[in-house]
């Protein structure tokens, strides 16, 4: 805090101003997105609100004068509903923050008259910092809530191999583990507490659960006779009913000869191994199926679902938006529609202006009935065998 006994002589200065489309109002809501990240409380957030709003609202725009407030301590109490120690408090804190600059005179009194009161240049010449980490701050919120629908996937995945475990065998330790493990996992809303680095190690360690589980599994199946998980379709998983309900379509596909073929939706759909399927996907979503490939020995629908999502990321679709479409349409189909979705916008023939909102036509789709998924995937076969074709022809 700055001790004055005479006014200085600022008519020299330039003051410093917001930048053109922010104004009072709207740069105190930026100062209230980034307070908790400078460790400002929201009670010492509330009294500099309630000072700022105290000033001129052009003085925020003007290099000619900075905006302050000239209230005493004691009248800020009354209006604020505040005790003087706690304004006092807040205004240590404010300044510390480097969001306010105290000036007074020496017995502590301030009046516009001897230009003394509280500053908020300081705040002001700060505003660039304050756009960026309210950026960053975005970022890490958009991240965060990507981590959290992975969180949701794997244990949707983790529990639905839990059952089939105990299905085969019953008393079996390992789904008793797996199942205190699940308990052991925090609870949807202490996600959103977990620091980014916290969540994404959780995220990988559920991950890599449901490999081990997946992994049992399809040993249990194998020792008991039943068909192990790979040797099924891809999609035909938990929510296989779903996705064999599609209405029939026919689809022309020419061949040599010209001839078109009508093929179900069950029997299309069946003969979707996992590396038909990558061979499907587009060269980023292939690059991380690779990886997991490469790292685990095999494809497994849980890859394709985890992969998905990160590209589902990637490509500007929200996390609610992924969230929804698979509540009406199950996860299994909408990681199709996610593979075919990624195809379309790797297009450049094939403008889509709004990922998101073509997934969220396709779920739509889907609950009316409408949803042609099959005759999508035998184009999207055709072009990437028509792609295949032309790079050959090159290369030769």
């Amino acid at each position: 805090m700055r001790s004055l006994n005479a006014v200085p002589d600022r008519a020299q200065f330039l003051y410093p101003v917001l930048p053109h489309g922010l104004t009072r109002g709207t740069f105190l809501t930026l100062v209230e997105t980034v307070a908790p990240a400078l460790g400002i409380s929201g009670a010492a957030l509330q009294t500099f609100r309630k000072m700022a709003e105290k000033t001129r609202p052009s003085d925020w725009t003007s290099h000619e004068a900075e905006p302050v407030c000239f209230m005493a301590q004691c009248d800020m109490a009354r209006a604020f509903g505040r005790s003087i120690s706690r304004i006092r408090a807040h205004e240590r804190d404010l300044e510390c923050a480097g969001l306010i600059e105290r000036r007074s005179r020496a017995n502590g009194s301030r009046c516009g008259h001897i230009g003394c009161g509280v500053f908020f240049g300081p705040a002001i010449e700060r505003v660039g910092e304050f756009l960026a980490l309210r950026e960053a701050l975005e970022r890490e919120r958009k991240e965060a809530a990507w981590l959290r629908g992975q969180r949701s996937a794997h244990l949707r995945r983790l529990k639905s191999t839990i059952t089939a475990i105990e299905g085969i065998e019953p008393d079996g330790t390992f789904a008793a583990e797996l199942r205190d493990l699940l308990m052991s996992w925090p609870k949807a809303d202490a996600l959103h507490r977990m620091s980014l680095d916290c969540l994404q190690a959780h995220v990988d360690e559920a991950d890599e659960a449901c490999i081990r589980a997946l992994d049992t599994l399809e040993i249990l199946r194998k020792s008991s006779g039943r068909p192990p998980e790979n040797e099924r379709s891809h999609i035909q998983d938990k929510n296989e009913d779903k996705i064999c309900s599609c209405n029939p379509v026919v689809d022309e596909v020419t061949e040599n000869d010209n001839q078109t073929r009508q093929p179900s939706d069950g029997a299309f759909i069946g003969a979707l191994s996992p590396e038909s399927l990558f061979r499907l996907c587009t060269q980023d979503m292939q690059f991380y199926l690779a990886a997991r490939r490469d790292r685990h020995g095999t494809l497994r629908a849980h890859d394709f679902t985890t992969v998905a999502h990160w590209r589902a990321r990637e490509i500007g679709i929200s996390p609610w938006a992924l969230e929804q479409a698979i509540a009406q349409m199950g996860e299994a189909l909408a990681t199709i529609c996610l593979i075919i979705l990624d195809a379309k916008v790797a297009e450049p023939d094939i403008a889509i202006i709004s990922p998101g909102a073509y997934l969220r036509g396709m779920a739509r789709a889907h609950q009316n009935g409408r949803l042609n998924i099959v005759g999508s995937l035998i184009g999207l076969a055709e072009r990437t065998k028509a792609k295949g074709a032309a790079a050959s022809t090159a290369g030769g």
